[in-house]
């Protein structure tokens, strides 16, 4: 109940404004709700009073990212990857910008890092599959598709069936 989570959010930031993560999971909230200015602008106060909140970039970059705005949803990745290196979803979600922009090799890059950090996001693999078919690597990408669907076996992220139709398309190709 995302609606309740907003209020519930709001409550706490009236008893103590100063605290970052309850603007951050209000954005979260917002964002989910569809209130992309709202959600933004609860990322930025999270960031203004902790600056180094990895998460916060990511989300907000996620914001700009709906929003269309693919240049500042760049550096809202890049600016979470500078505080944690290490963080598979900014990569991912990077990559998916990438990929909206047409940077495919990019893409392909980021999505590999993620895999690289860790295996067991099966969304990096459905993601990389994507570019590299578009890259026409139908190989990698049948693979790719193969391993996601394994890693998401039993579990419902919305992809499988288009992942399941990919692999029989990218097999016809491939013979």
């Amino acid at each position: 109940d995302f609606k309740k989570a907003i209020k519930d959010f709001s409550q706490a930031l009236q008893m103590q404004s100063d605290l970052a993560e309850a603007y951050y999971h209000r954005g979260n909230a917002r964002g989910a709700r569809g209130d992309i200015p709202g959600a933004i602008r609860d990322y930025d106060e999270a960031l203004r009073i902790k600056p180094g909140y990895a998460a916060a970039y990511n989300h907000r970059g996620i914001e700009y990212y709906n929003q269309g705005n693919f240049k500042e949803a760049i550096s809202n990745f890049n600016q979470a990857l500078r505080i944690e290196p290490n963080f598979a979803d900014a990569y991912i979600n990077r990559g998916l910008t990438h990929s909206t922009w047409g940077n495919i090799s990019d893409a392909i890059a980021n999505f590999m890092q993620a895999i690289h950090l860790d295996p067991d996001i099966e969304a990096s693999y459905y993601h990389l599959a994507k570019a590299l078919e578009r890259n026409e690597e139908n190989k990698a990408a049948l693979s790719n598709y193969q391993k996601y669907l394994y890693f998401s076996k039993g579990v419902q992220y919305g992809n499988q069936e288009s992942a399941k139709e990919a692999i029989q398309q990218l097999r016809k190709k491939i013979k």
